[in-house]
């Protein structure tokens, strides 16, 4: 019962990294879209 949890949790860690770099991610090529056009 607790390995079916730890792996839960980490695949819910995995999915929570990955929107937050994918959001990173994001966010810096706004800044350099915004910076490229002045």
């Amino acid at each position: 019962m607790v390995e079916i949890n730890k792996s839960i949790m980490a695949t819910k860690g995995g999915i929570l990294s990955w929107q937050l770099t994918r959001l990173i991610a994001y966010c810096c090529a706004l800044i350099a879209y915004c910076c490229a056009r002045y």
